[in-house]
């Protein structure tokens, strides 16, 4: 989505949320990749940053689940030292050093470390020398932080920039997913890393622990800027790990079981069901909680039975509406009210692209809804998108004719007609 929304979509306040008009229960999600805030009568949708997919996302030591294809821009530069006289110490040239700090035992240092040692052997087991990138980043996660400090003040731009591309590339290639996970395998095993200790990173050493840690390569580019002591908490799961938002997270939150129980979800930009973030923005792909102000994706929502009919909020007593169901809360919240929200606030920003996968994601939430408005909005969602495959209808006409459904002041005949 692209993100020239006009100020007025882009207010900002306490928590990222702000009143806007005269219904304070109705909510509108917007901003960068998670700061919201409340807009129209019922609705939240996110106009969010750069448009960016928002990567991997793990949660407690091991985080979520195994990354997503992470497409970033932000990271920070970091000066090194370069000078000729320097004497740079390549990861290839040192031996190992069997030392043990902080409380690490010569055993803890060896669990876990079956595949890394497996991949010094290949070709029917012949010796298989690592090459120095590999090196480098074993001995991040296996080094006393001191120790692995002092090397890194020592090496050279091109050995560091070589190290993060292939750390990237573990990331984001599914085929190297288990080198990966060994390696935060290793960073699960030590008792070392400590508020005290990683302050005492390297600003480098730093980067590398928390992008291995979090599975999001964003944290190696030279856009992003972020504090020592906020790169320590995202380490520590004690701040929200998706760049454009980084929450700090309350030290106690017991109102609500996911928040409490998910050590490093945040509830202003993860999905309540997966648990993962992206920059999707002015959008029916993701929907939210009234009262809780959690989030989910639409389909996420709808494959855990979460998006369904229900009894009705306003009408009439034994009628049923769409809604969602927060697995924080337990709170409904209707979705015909939060759809027209969204389309009456955003379609006219849409391409023909967006727009059509918007009626897509309408034809999904109301899929299984039994009551009369509600399966027609769904009717008339796939009647739109049929012409807009098929070109019989512009985008602008194809808004013209959602707006009009949206509107008491068209009958229903009227807008079948037109759709005809």
């Amino acid at each position: 989505m692209v993100s020239g929304q006009s100020d007025a979509l882009r207010g900002r306040g306490s928590g990222y949320l702000k009143r806007y008009g005269g219904n304070t229960h109705k909510l509108t999600r917007q901003e960068n990749c998670g700061k919201r805030t409340i807009r129209s009568i019922h609705s939240r949708f996110r106009p969010i940053g750069d448009g960016g997919v928002a990567l991997s996302n793990h949660v407690g030591g091991t985080w979520f689940d195994s990354r997503v294809v992470n497409k970033e821009t932000c990271s920070d530069r970091i000066h090194r030292t370069t000078s000729p006289d320097n004497n740079s110490i390549f990861l290839s040239d040192l031996t190992a050093r069997p030392r043990v700090v902080d409380g690490q035992s010569r055993d803890s240092r060896k669990r876990g470390s079956g595949y890394l040692k497996r991949l010094e052997k290949r070709d029917g087991g012949r010796a298989y020398e690592l090459s120095r990138k590999q090196k480098i980043l074993r001995r991040i996660v296996s080094e006393p932080i001191p120790l692995m400090a002092q090397i890194m003040q020592q090496l050279d731009d091109e050995t560091v920039e070589s190290t993060k591309e292939y750390l990237r590339s573990l990331i984001t290639m599914p085929e190297r997913i288990y080198e990966f996970v060994s390696l935060q395998n290793r960073l699960d095993e030590r008792s070392d890393l400590t508020n005290q200790t990683l302050l005492n990173c390297h600003k480098i050493q730093l980067e590398f622990l928390v992008s291995i840690r979090t599975g999001l390569g964003s944290f190696l580019s030279e856009n992003t800027r972020l504090l020592t002591s906020e790169l320590v908490e995202i380490f520590l799961l004690e701040r929200c790990r998706n760049i454009k938002c980084r929450r700090l997270f309350p030290i106690e939150d017991r109102g609500c079981k996911i928040c409490s129980t998910k050590k490093g979800f945040c509830s202003e930009c993860m999905c309540l069901v997966c648990l993962k973030f992206d920059c999707a923005n002015n959008t029916c792909s993701w929907v939210g909680c009234d009262a809780c102000l959690h989030w989910c994706h639409a389909v996420c929502g709808i494959r855990r039975n979460l998006i369904k009919p229900g009894p009705s909020l306003k009408g009439p007593s034994g009628t049923t509406e769409m809604q969602f169901y927060c697995l924080g809360c337990g709170h409904a919240s209707e979705m015909f009210g939060f759809v027209k929200d969204v389309f009456m606030s955003c379609a006219k920003e849409w391409g023909e692209g967006t727009l059509m996968k918007e009626l897509d994601y309408v034809r999904k939430i109301f899929q299984r809804s039994e009551d009369v408005k509600g399966k027609e909005l769904r009717v008339k969602a796939d009647v739109l998108h049929t012409k807009l495959v098929t070109k019989m209808i512009s985008p602008s006409d194809a808004c013209d004719f959602i707006f009009q459904l949206f509107s008491s002041k068209y009958t229903n005949q009227f807008i079948l007609s037109l759709l005809a």
